[in-house]
C-alpha cells in the first residue's frame, strides 16, 4: 500500500521492516523476522536464569549434612508456597475479569429487561470492528493476550524469588555452621583436635557464606540499572493511576475504575514483592553476624577466635541491592516509593484542579 505522504516516513518504514513489524510487509519472512528478534530478547533473561539454576543444583550437591538439607527443604516449600499462591491470584483475576464482561449477558438471562443490557471492554482498546458484533471473540483474544502475558510475568517473577528464597537458605546454612562450631567447645576431646575442628567448621561457613553473597549478587547484578528504570516509570505510573482511580471516583465511572483499580493493586503488590525480596536477604544476612556474635566465642581457641572476630567483622556491613546508586531495595524503600507516588499525586492533583 503507497500513500503519497508515505515517502516522509521512510525511515520508520525501513526500521520496522528490519524487525518484521511493519503492517503492510508481505513478506514470507516476516514471522520469523519478528521471532528471531523475540527470541534475542528473550534469551538474555533465560541464559542468566539457566546459569542461577546450575549454581542452585551445585549448592545442592555440597550440602550432605542432615540439618542443612533440611533448611534448604524449608526454605524450598517457603518459594514452592510463594508460587503456588501468585497463581490462586492470577486464575482468581482472570476470573473476575471473566465474570465483570460477562455480568451484563449473566444478569440478562437472571433478569431480563425489555432490551439487552450493553456489553463493553473495561480495558480500552481501539479495534475498528464491531464490538458489540463480536464480543465474544474479542474477549476471547483480550483474555488470552492478558493471561500470556501474565503467565511470563509470574513464571519469571516466581522463579526469582525462588532464587532469592535459596539465597537465604545459604545464609541461613552458613549461620548454623558457624553455631555448630562453637558446640565443638564443649567436646572433652584433646585441644589440638578440638581446635581443628572448630576451625574446620567456621571455614565451612564462611565458604557458604561466601557462595550465599555471590549468588545473591548474581540475582540483580546484570539487571540493575533496568530495575532502577523499571522502578521509577512504575513509581510515575502508579501516581498517575491513583490520579485516575480518583478521577473514576469523582465520576462515578465504574468501568475506568475497575481497570485502574486492577492497576494499582497489580503495581502495588509486584513492588512490595520485589523490595520484599531484597529485605530477607539482608535479614538472613545480619543473622550470620547475630549468631556470631552471640556464641560463646570467647570460650573459643585463640585461631579460632580470629576467624569468628574476622566473619564478625565482615557481617557487620549491611548488605543489600542498591539500584542506580540511590534507591535500597527493602521494605523501607517500598514505604519510600509509596511514599513519593502519594507525593506525586498529590502534585498533579493540585495543578489540574487549578
Amino acid at each position: 500500500m503507497f500513500v503519497p505522504k508515505s515517502k516522509y516516513y521512510n525511515v520508520n518504514r525501513l526500521l520496522l521492516l528490519i524487525c518484521g513489524l511493519w503492517p503492510y510487509q508481505e513478506s514470507k519472512f516476516k514471522n520469523i523476522q519478528a521471532a528471531f528478534y523475540v527470541t534475542i530478547l528473550l534469551s538474555y533473561i533465560i541464559l542468566q536464569m539457566r546459569h542461577l539454576t546450575n549454581l542452585m543444583w551445585y549448592h545442592w550437591t555440597i550440602i550432605q549434612d542432615e540439618q542443612e538439607v533440611a533448611i534448604l527443604e524449608k526454605y524450598t516449600k517457603f518459594s514452592k508456597r510463594f508460587t503456588i499462591y501468585m497463581l490462586h491470584f492470577f486464575v482468581l483475576g482472570m476470573f473476575i475479569l471473566i465474570i465483570g464482561h460477562m455480568l451484563p449477558i449473566i444478569l440478562d438471562v437472571i433478569e431480563p429487561l425489555n432490551s439487552s443490557r450493553p456489553r463493553h471492554f473495561y480495558i480500552l482498546m481501539e479495534c475498528f470492528i464491531d464490538e458489540e458484533k463480536y464480543f465474544f471473540w474479542l474477549l476471547l483474544h483480550t483474555i488470552v493476550t492478558i493471561s500470556t502475558a501474565l503467565m511470563m510475568i509470574i513464571s519469571v517473577g516466581t522463579m526469582l524469588m525462588s532464587y532469592t528464597f535459596h539465597a537465604c537458605a545459604m545464609f541461613k546454612i552458613a549461620s548454623y555452621r558457624i553455631g555448630d562450631a562453637m558446640t565443638e567447645t564443649s567436646v572433652e576431646t584433646s585441644s589440638l583436635q578440638k581446635d581443628c575442628a572448630i576451625c574446620q567448621k567456621i571455614i565451612n561457613g564462611v565458604r557458604i557464606h561466601r557462595k550465599a553473597i555471590e549468588f545473591a549478587n548474581l540475582i540483580v547484578s546484570d539487571v540493575r540499572k533496568p530495575l532502577f528504570v523499571m522502578l521509577s516509570v512504575g513509581m510515575i505510573s502508579l501516581a498517575l493511576n491513583l490520579f485516575q482511580v480518583f478521577a473514576a471516583l469523582s465520576a462515578n465511572n465504574i468501568n475506568e475504575l475497575f481497570t485502574t483499580f486492577i492497576f494499582v493493586t497489580t503495581q502495588i503488590c509486584y513492588l512490595y514483592a520485589g523490595n520484599y525480596a531484597g529485605q530477607i536477604i539482608t535479614d538472613h544476612y545480619s543473622k550470620v553476624f547475630n549468631t556470631t556474635y552471640d556464641s560463646r566465642w570467647y570460650t573459643a581457641p585463640l585461631r579460632a577466635q580470629r576467624l569468628l572476630l574476622f566473619i564478625m567483622q565482615r557481617t557487620s556491613k549491611n548488605f543489600s541491592f542498591v539500584l542506580g546508586g540511590i534507591f535500597v531495595i527493602s521494605l523501607k524503600g517500598f514505604s519510600t516509593v509509596a511514599s513519593m507516588s502519594i507525593s506525586y499525586f498529590t502534585v498533579i492533583y493540585s495543578i489540574i484542579s487549578r
